[in-house]
C-alpha cells in the first residue's frame, strides 16, 4: 500500500472516530436531557402527592378531634350524647349536616361512620341502611383504635374502595363510647396528579388488600400481585403481566407510545405498612422521536462527511494538509461550544442553589436539618433562629436535646428515631426551649433525606403559640356569648315582673298616711324589688344588651359619690380593719359613660378588695392620666390617645394563678354562692369596660392585687350634665299614650302619670297605637321597645312619624338590641327610660321631653 492510500485511510479512520465520538456525545446529552425531564416531572408529582396527603392528614385529624369534642358547641354535645344513648335516628339527624358540609368542602370526602367498642358498625352516615357489621377482620385500624383508644390514620381498602381513613376514639364524661371514622377517596390524589400534570395517573394496591372492595366506581385491572385503579385503566391490559410494582421506574409502551411509569407516593396503612403505590405514566414519545431524528441526522451528516472526505482526499491529495487544518479549526470551535454549554449548566446549577437558599431564608416556616447519627443541627433557617431566639452560628452543630426541656428528652429521642426510619411524616405537636428559657409550642413535619452522603432528618416547624392563644380567646368569647344570651333572656323577663313589685308599693305609699301600719311592709317589698332590679341590671351588663344612655361625667366625682354612698359606708362597717385610701391625680377625667355602670364597677372592685384583705389591710383607689402612643397601643391592644386610668389596689394575699385567667367569667367564683357574692361581679366589671371602649388589666402576687382600668378621655371642655333637682316635675293635664304589650306595665305607667298630673290612654301594640292616632292627637307617646307579636318600638315610631313628623316620644325597655335603640334615637325619640322605673324617674324623663 502506497503512502497516498495510507494517508487517506488514516485520515478516514480519524474522521470516522471523531464522528463516532460526536454521535455518542450527542446521544448522551439527549439521554441526560430526557432523564432530567423525567426526574423533574417525577419530583413535581411526588411533591404534589405528598402535599395532598399531608393536607388530608393534618386537616382531617384536627377536624375529627374537633368533631368529637362535646365542649365546642351544643350541637356537638347533643351528637355525642346521642351516640352515648345509642339513638341511631337522632345521631343520623345530627351527623348529616356535618357530612354534607364535609362533602361540599371536598367532593372526595366519602364516608363518615360511628363504630361501637366491639367493632360492630353502629351508623354509616353515608349509607344509613347498612349497620351491625362486624369490622374486626376487614378493618384492623378500627379494632386498633377500640383497643388502644387513640387516633390512627392511613390508607385502607374497604367496601367502598381504597380510602385514606382517620379513626378517632370518642369519649363522653370520661366514658369510652366507641370510635368515629372519616374517609377520603384515594382517587383524590391520582385525580389531582392527572389534572395538574396532564398525564395518566393511578394507584396499584396488593391484590389481597382489594378482596373486600365491592362498591368502588373506579375502573380496575388485576395484575399478578397488584390491582390497578385508574380513570384509563384499559391502557394497561396489553402489558399487565410485565408490570413490576416493586420497581420505582418502569419503561413501557402504552397505546403504542413509549412511557415511563414512576412510583410517586407509597400507600401506607395505619401501621405504616406499604400496601401499594400511587403512580404516574409519563409519555416520552416526543423525546424518543427527537432522539431518533437527531441520531439519523448526525449519522447522515457523518456518512456524507466521510464520503466527501474520501472524494476530496482522493482527488485533492495535495490539499490534504489544508483540510486537516480546517478540521482542527472545526474541532476547536466544537470544543468552545461544549465549554460554553458546560459553563451555562454550571451557572444554571448555581442559580438554582441560590434560588433554593433564598426560599429557605425567606420561608415563614422554621426549617432545620439534623444529622441522624450525631443528632446535631447542620442547618437552621432564619425563621427558626427567630422563633428560638438564637443567631445562625449559635445553632450550628448544636445538639437536638439542647433545644428541649429535660422533661421532653425521652419523648424527643423516641420521635427522632421514628423520623429517622421515615415511619412518621404527619404533623406532630412538639415543645421547643427558646434561648430565653420560654417554651415554644409548634407543629413539626419531618422527612428523612441524604445530605453529602450522610443520613439526615429535615423538619418543618410551624409556630402554634399565637394560634393556641387565639383558640383560647375564641373559646372564652363563645362561652361569654352563650352565658350572655342566657342572662339577657332571664333579665328581660325579670324586669317586667319586678316592675309591679317596685311600682305598685310606690303608688300605694302615696295614698297611705305616715302613721299607717302598712307603710313598713310596703317599703320592705319595694326595697327588695329594687335589690332584685340591681341583680337584673348586673345580668344585663353581663349580657352586654342593656340599653343605657351615656353622657360626659367626671370619673373623679363618680369615685367621690361612691365613697360617700350608703353601700360604701355599709362595706366599711363590715370591714372596720380595712383602710380605704384615695389618690385622685387625674387632671383630665371627663369620660363618656353610664354613671350607674361606672359606680357599679368601682363598688364591685372595692368590695372584692375588702374581702381579699380581710380583717386588716388597705385599699388604694387612684386615678391618673396616660397618653398611649402607637408602640404602647400595640402592646396594650388599645387605640392610641389620651386615657384616664382607674386603679383599685389591695395588699391582700393575691389571686391564685389557676384562677387568674377565669376571674372575669360569669359565675366563676371562689366565694360561697348566694352568701358572699353572685359570681358575676367581675363579669359586670369586664363587660362595662368593654362597653365603654376601655381596657382592663390585672396584676396579682402574694403582695396584693391591682386592677387597672383604661377609659378614653373626651374633649377637655365637654359640658357635664346638670344636677337633677330634688322635686319630681309634674304635668299640666297633657295627653300621653302608653304603648306596651304587658297589661301590668301599661297599668303601672298610666297610674304613675295620673298621679303626676297627666291624662293617659294605653294600647297593647304598635298596630293599635297607629289606629288610635288616626282619630286622636297626643302630646307624648311612651313606647315599649320589645313587643310581641307585631312591630317593635322603633318600627312603631317610624310609622307614627309618617303621620305626625313632630310627634314627641320616649322609648322604654329593660333590654333591647343596641342597634334598634340607636335607630330610634336617630329618628328623633326624645328620651329613654329603663325598666323597672320609679315614679320620680318617669316623671323626670316625661318632664324633660315635654319641655324640649
Amino acid at each position: 500500500m502506497n503512502t497516498k492510500w495510507k494517508v487517506i485511510l488514516s485520515v478516514m479512520l480519524l474522521i470516522a472516530s471523531i464522528c463516532t465520538v460526536f454521535v455518542i456525545l450527542v446521544q448522551q446529552q439527549h439521554d441526560e436531557k430526557v432523564a432530567g425531564i423525567i426526574a423533574g416531572k417525577g419530583e413535581s408529582a411526588a411533591l404534589l402527592a405528598n402535599t395532598l396527603l399531608t393536607e388530608f392528614s393534618s386537616n382531617y385529624q384536627h377536624r375529627i378531634m374537633s368533631f368529637t369534642d362535646p365542649s365546642i358547641s351544643p350541637s356537638r354535645e347533643q351528637m355525642i350524647r346521642a351516640f352515648a344513648d345509642r339513638d341511631r335516628d337522632k345521631l343520623l339527624q345530627l351527623s348529616k349536616p356535618f357530612f354534607a358540609v364535609f362533602q361540599k368542602e371536598n367532593p372526595y370526602f366519602s364516608t363518615l361512620a360511628w363504630i361501637l367498642p366491639d367493632n360492630h358498625s353502629f351508623l354509616a352516615v353515608h349509607n344509613p341502611q347498612k349497620f351491625g357489621l362486624d369490622l374486626s377482620e376487614i378493618r384492623p385500624d378500627i379494632a386498633a383504635v377500640n383497643h388502644d383508644r387513640q387516633l390512627f390514620s392511613g390508607f385502607d381498602a374497604g367496601y367502598a374502595g381504597l380510602q385514606y381513613r382517620i379513626v378517632q376514639p370518642v369519649f363522653y364524661h370520661d366514658e369510652y363510647l366507641g370510635a368515629v371514622q372519616f374517609g377520603i377517596r384515594a382517587s383524590a390524589i391520582f385525580d389531582a396528579l392527572q389534572s395538574k400534570l396532564k398525564t395518566l395517573a393511578g394507584v396499584a394496591v396488593l391484590n389481597q388488600e382489594c378482596a373486600v372492595v365491592k362498591e368502588s366506581k373506579i375502573p380496575k385491572l388485576t395484575c399478578n400481585t397488584h390491582t390497578i385503579r385508574s380513570r384509563e385503566v384499559s391502557v394497561f391490559e396489553p402489558i399487565v403481566d410485565l408490570l413490576d410494582w416493586n420497581s420505582d421506574k418502569q419503561m413501557v409502551v402504552l397505546n403504542g407510545r413509549p412511557n415511563v411509569i414512576l412510583n410517586v407516593l407509597p400507600v401506607n396503612n395505619f401501621k405504616n405498612e406499604k400496601l401499594g403505590v400511587f403512580f404516574v405514566a409519563l409519555d416520552i414519545s416526543e423525546e424518543v422521536a427527537q432522539k431518533r431524528n437527531l441520531l439519523i441526522s448526525v449519522l447522515t451528516i457523518s456518512g456524507v462527511l466521510l464520503l466527501l472526505s474520501f472524494l476530496i482526499l482522493y482527488s485533492s491529495y495535495g490539499a490534504l494538509v489544508q483540510k486537516i487544518i480546517d478540521l482542527n479549526h472545526s474541532l476547536e470551535k466544537n470544543n468552545i461550544e461544549l465549554e460554553k454549554r458546560v459553563y451555562e449548566r454550571t451557572a444554571n446549577l448555581q442559580e438554582s442553589e441560590n434560588r433554593l437558599q433564598k426560599i429557605l431564608d425567606q420561608s415563614p416556616l422554621g426549617i432545620l436539618i439534623a444529622d441522624t447519627k450525631s443528632m446535631q443541627l447542620r442547618y437552621a433557617n432564619p425563621a427558626l433562629c427567630t422563633m428560638l431566639g438564637y443567631d445562625k452560628e449559635e445553632l450550628k452543630n448544636t445538639e437536638i436535646n439542647l433545644l428541649h426541656t429535660p422533661a421532653d428528652f425521652e419523648q424527643i429521642e423516641k420521635d427522632y428515631k421514628i423520623y429517622v426510619k421515615g415511619e412518621k411524616h404527619i404533623p406532630t405537636v412538639i415543645r421547643f426551649l427558646r434561648k430565653n428559657g420560654t417554651i415554644l409550642e409548634a407543629d413539626i413535619i419531618s422527612a428523612s433525606l441524604e445530605l453529602e452522603k450522610r443520613p439526615c432528618v429535615v423538619g418543618f416547624i410551624v409556630d402554634q403559640t399565637e394560634g393556641k392563644k387565639l383558640e383560647k380567646q375564641l373559646n372564652r368569647a363563645q362561652k361569654m356569648e352563650a352565658i350572655g344570651l342566657m342572662a339577657s333572656g332571664v333579665a328581660h323577663d325579670l324586669n317586667n315582673i319586678l316592675a309591679g313589685i317596685i311600682s305598685y308599693p310606690e303608688l300605694l305609699l302615696l295614698e297611705l298616711p305616715q302613721s299607717s301600719e302598712l307603710r313598713e311592709p310596703l317599703e320592705a317589698i319595694q326595697a327588695s324589688g329594687k335589690r332584685a332590679a340591681t341583680v337584673v341590671a348586673d345580668l344585663l351588663t353581663v349580657a352586654r344588651g342593656a340599653a343605657s344612655t351615656r353622657e360626659p361625667h367626671d370619673i373623679n366625682i363618680l369615685i367621690e359619690e361612691y365613697l360617700n354612698s350608703p353601700e360604701c359606708k355599709k362595706l366599711k362597717s363590715l370591714y372596720t380593719g380595712v383602710e380605704c385610701v384615695q389618690q385622685i391625680d387625674a387632671e383630665h377625667s371627663i369620660i363618656d359613660c353610664s354613671p350607674m355602670h361606672i359606680k357599679k364597677t368601682i363598688m364591685n372592685l372595692t368590695t372584692n378588695a375588702a374581702e381579699a384583705v380581710g380583717e386588716k389591710g388597705s385599699i388604694l383607689i387612684s386615678t391618673c392620666n396616660q397618653f398611649v402612643n402607637k408602640l404602647e397601643s400595640d402592646e396594650l391592644h388599645i387605640d392610641p390617645g389620651d386615657y384616664v386610668v382607674l386603679n383599685v389596689q389591695d395588699n391582700g394575699p393575691g389571686i391564685a394563678a389557676r384562677d387568674l385567667e377565669h376571674i372575669f367569667e360569669p359565675f366563676y367564683t371562689r366565694k360561697v354562692m348566694g352568701r358572699s357574692g353572685t359570681g358575676i361581679g367581675l363579669a359586670v366589671v369586664w363587660n362595662t369596660v368593654q362597653d365603654h371602649n376601655g381596657k382592663i388589666f390585672v396584676e396579682s402576687s402574694e403582695q396584693g392585687t391591682c386592677f387597672r382600668l383604661y377609659f378614653p378621655v373626651i374633649q377637655k371642655d365637654a359640658a357635664l350634665p346638670e344636677k337633677v333637682g330634688d322635686t319630681t316635675p309634674t304635668g299640666n293635664n297633657e295627653y300621653i299614650l302608653v304603648v306596651d304589650d304587658e297589661p301590668q306595665l301599661r297599668d303601672i305607667a298610666s297610674k304613675i302619670l295620673i298621679t303626676l298630673g297627666y291624662q293617659t290612654e294605653s294600647v297593647c301594640s304598635g298596630e293599635l297605637a297607629l289606629k288610635f292616632l288616626e282619630e286622636h292627637q297626643v302630646d307624648l307617646i311612651i313606647i315599649d321597645m320589645l313587643m310581641e307579636p307585631g312591630m317593635n318600638g322603633r318600627q312603631t315610631y317610624e310609622k307614627i312619624l309618617a303621620m305626625y313628623p313632630d310627634q314627641k316620644a320616649i322609648i322604654a325597655s329593660g333590654f333591647s338590641e343596641s342597634d334598634e335603640v340607636k335607630a330610634a334615637l336617630r329618628l328623633g325619640v326624645g328620651g329613654f327610660i329603663k325598666k323597672p322605673y320609679s315614679r320620680d324617674q318617669l316623671g323626670r324623663v316625661v318632664g324633660d321631653v315635654l319641655a324640649t
